[in-house]
């Protein structure tokens, strides 16, 4: 077939047709920006849904209303403390006082004597020195006088101290202490004068003691 042929035919199309045609790849990509237009709405919905409300929160931390556990016993009120004690074989020092009875929320103060802001209905309590112990699922936990609750207590050769009664350079070697094997505790034969005291346990330390 030559050009003029070719032509010829060309011209005996239905100008119909070719419109039709047009009109038909326009309709077939129509449908597929507004398919994507949608998928991009819909994954700038998700963004703003997931990263705005972190924007107005920042990074605070949640807030709690939950106290510290405590226990209401012979009318004083007792919390736990962190410098939680071995009470290995010293159960014969302490005093039976009674069980918990009741509870109150975490977010308050009992009031009541034997009660407790924890589910511990039914633990008991003893009497140890100028606080009180209490067993809790076959473990005994301390819990310390309010009064002085703020001076947290450290212990030594099974003494408590005031936390607020200690140096911080007797803390200090309180913590290395602690941190370094019974057995090679049993060779230390220096220790703060603070932590001094007359039943001859250790040696006071010179430089402590000025």
């Amino acid at each position: 077939m030559n050009a003029k042929k070719f032509s010829d035919a060309m011209s005996e199309l239905d100008t119909k047709y070719v419109d039709e045609a047009l009109n038909y790849k326009t309709k077939m990509k129509k449908p597929i920006w507004i398919k994507w237009g949608i998928m991009a709405a819909c994954l700038c919905l998700i963004i703003c849904v997931v990263t705005i409300p972190r924007l107005l929160n920042g990074s605070n931390p949640p807030i709690s209303e939950d106290l510290a556990p405590m226990v209401y016993v012979n009318n004083k009120l007792y919390q736990y403390t962190d410098s939680q004690l071995d009470f290995t074989d010293k159960e014969s020092q302490f005093t039976y006082l009674g069980e918990i009875e009741s509870k109150v929320s975490s977010s308050q103060e009992p009031k009541e004597n034997f009660q407790a802001n924890d589910d511990i209905v039914g633990a008991k309590v003893y009497q140890y020195e100028n606080n009180i112990v209490v067993l809790i699922d076959g473990k005994y936990f301390l819990y310390s006088h309010m009064e002085d609750a703020e001076n947290e207590t450290v212990e030594f050769e099974g003494q408590l101290f005031n936390k607020s009664d200690l140096s911080e350079e007797t803390l200090e070697w309180l913590e290395w202490y602690n941190s370094i094997p019974p057995e090679k505790q049993l060779a230390v034969n220096s220790i703060p004068a603070e932590l001094y005291t007359d039943d001859g346990v250790g040696t006071v330390d010179a430089d402590q003691e000025k």
